[in-house]
């Protein structure tokens, strides 16, 4: 059984990836270069680029510290009691 949670991502991964076709054909469609979608489109490919190149290099880092953080809080409210 898959969990409910793996089924979320996977939809939403799959509705991205709908939006990023649509936003190609439509460039494709209404000029290319020239066309009014150039700038988005060059946007959305290049901070999707490097958002996936930096939270792969970066992500571990990020990620060890906030659960450090959420752990550590979490212990104090535990120790209080």
């Amino acid at each position: 059984m898959i969990d409910k949670h793996t089924i979320a991502l996977i939809s939403i991964i799959g509705c991205s990836l709908d939006l990023l076709g649509a936003l190609y054909l439509a460039y494709d469609l209404l000029g290319g270069e020239h066309g009014p979608l150039r700038t988005l489109t060059r946007a959305v490919t290049y901070g999707g680029l490097f958002g996936v190149g930096y939270g792969l290099g970066l992500g571990p880092i990020f990620v060890d510290e906030g659960t450090r953080s959420i752990l550590g809080d979490r212990a104090k409210a535990q120790h209080s009691k």
